[in-house]
């Protein structure tokens, strides 16, 4: 099933329109038996609350569904072949490390606009260091991911995946 109306930035095309029918009616139908309500996939609830389905559709339609919500294991899609899907893994492009700096542009473009008499010099340190691992590779001659976009991308999978602090540590040393 095409999932690409997920992330158009636009609700009021007809593609997401669609989308969300689709996604409605395969939530419906994969509803628990006695149950009333579903999780809410919007970009505010992100499945951690609960509606009816037609409270759902409007949230799908007011907030938009969140990005990274593609396997739909919170509303019945089987997650026994769940894995790093192939549109994860090909999202992570050498156009991300520029995104990142990019972001980080135009955080200190905005904070420049803003009338502030003085910024404190460890909030400043701290954008510094942003700033320095978002150019830095990851590894000598690694131009997919700077040091900061492959720590985003794993703080990214550890939420993807629910995995616990200690195990994510764990893993990590």
């Amino acid at each position: 099933m095409d999932r690409s109306w997920i992330q158009l930035p636009t609700r009021g095309r007809r593609e997401y329109i669609n989308g969300v029918k689709q996604f409605m009616n395969f939530a419906i139908a994969h509803m628990k038996p006695g149950s009333d309500l579903i999780p809410c996939p919007c970009m505010d609830c992100n499945n951690f609350r609960k509606y009816s389905p037609d409270q759902v559709e409007d949230h799908l339609y007011a907030n938009g569904m969140a990005k990274d919500y593609t396997k739909w294991t919170d509303h019945g899609e089987n997650d026994d072949d769940f894995e790093l899907e192939d549109d994860i893994l090909e999202s992570e492009n050498e156009e991300d490390v520029d995104d990142v700096v990019e972001m980080l542009n135009d955080f200190q473009a905005h904070d420049d606009r803003e009338s502030q008499e003085h910024v404190p010099i460890m909030e400043e340190n701290k954008f510094r260091r942003l700033m320095r691992d978002a150019e830095q590779e990851l590894y000598p001659g690694c131009r997919k991911f700077s040091k900061l976009s492959f720590t985003v991308k794993l703080l990214h999978l550890k939420i993807i995946f629910v995995v616990a602090t200690s195990s994510f540590q764990r893993c990590l040393s």
